[in-house]
């Protein structure tokens, strides 16, 4: 059975080219000018879409908890509330960031991570919509994100990390199947590879029946070119960052422009090579029929 679903206009599964996001999340450190060198570097890597992560600071920040903010000026002691709040992006820089992926053929989309970010998103109208891991056991933002895609006919893509199968089924009974792909997810940062557990693209494959791919958060790009080429991941999402050494959560668990595109490169070079199936010689190795066989 051919599993698919469409993101604006372009259908994403099962024997499609691997849909390839790039996470910006948090990581422009809530700088638009960041933000939108993050959005060039995406395209120039050959990237699908540039999504990011939108929250309610007030609904995620623990009371009394102080830390080194990473938004600038960096390394300041902030509350987490206030440390929280310097990570946003504003509407209108949401406004830029989405005219600007637009201009460079990239769809733009986010993670709302509670009710207020859901209604503030669907302002956009995005292409998708992402559910986060955290999300996942989250029925009444599930219900929310549920309906803002359909009110715009946009599929939702859901990653599965910190979750047990039980709790997917539940998630998926939310959302329906229809438009939705999952992401199998480890949610360390950075995630080792023996924690993997890619085999798991496939369980998800065989018991939802939607389009399934990998969200990760590995150094390097050797396991996701393998989530495609073994797993057969039809979408691959992976943090990027203008420098992995910047303060932050998320850098450390990303790539850098030079290994995005080098993602992009491997993955795309292993979809031209799977051919047409067909055992068949070509001119090249007509060629060679002539000069090396003898009968």
């Amino acid at each position: 059975m051919t599993t698919r679903i469409t993101i604006a206009g372009r259908e994403v599964g099962d024997d499609t080219p691997t849909y390839l996001i790039a996470e910006g999340g948090v990581n422009a450190n809530g700088s638009l000018p960041i933000a939108i060198k993050l959005v060039h570097a995406a395209a120039e890597s050959g990237a699908d879409a540039i999504k990011w992560q939108k929250r309610s600071p007030a609904l995620h920040a623990r009371p009394g908890v102080m830390r080194e903010s990473c938004a600038f000026p960096e390394g300041q002691l902030v509350t987490e509330l206030q440390h929280r709040e310097a990570l946003e992006l504003s509407a209108t820089d949401y406004e830029t960031v989405s005219t600007e992926a637009e201009a460079v053929g990239l769809d733009c989309f986010a993670s709302a991570w509670d009710l207020p970010s859901v209604e503030f998103m669907a302002e956009f109208h995005p292409p998708a919509w992402k559910v986060a891991s955290a999300g996942v056991t989250d029925l009444e933002l599930l219900e929310a994100t549920r309906d803002a895609a359909r009110a715009d006919g946009a599929a939702v893509i859901m990653s599965t990390g910190m979750s047990t199968l039980g709790q997917i089924d539940a998630a998926v009974d939310v959302l329906g199947k229809e438009q939705l792909a999952l992401l199998h997810c480890v949610s360390s940062y950075p995630m080792e590879d023996d924690e993997a557990n890619l085999s798991c693209i496939q369980t998800l494959r065989e018991r939802f029946r939607v389009p399934v791919g990998w969200s990760g958060h590995e150094r390097g790009v050797p396991l996701s070119t393998w989530a495609v080429a073994r797993w057969r991941a039809c979408i691959v999402e992976r943090h990027i960052t203008l420098d992995r050494a910047m303060r932050g959560s998320d850098h450390a668990a990303s790539l850098e422009p030079k290994g995005f595109a080098q993602l992009v490169r491997d993955i795309r070079i292993g979809e031209a090579a799977d051919g047409h199936g067909r055992k068949e010689c070509g001119e090249r190795e007509q060629a060679q029929i002539a000069r090396l066989r003898r009968k």
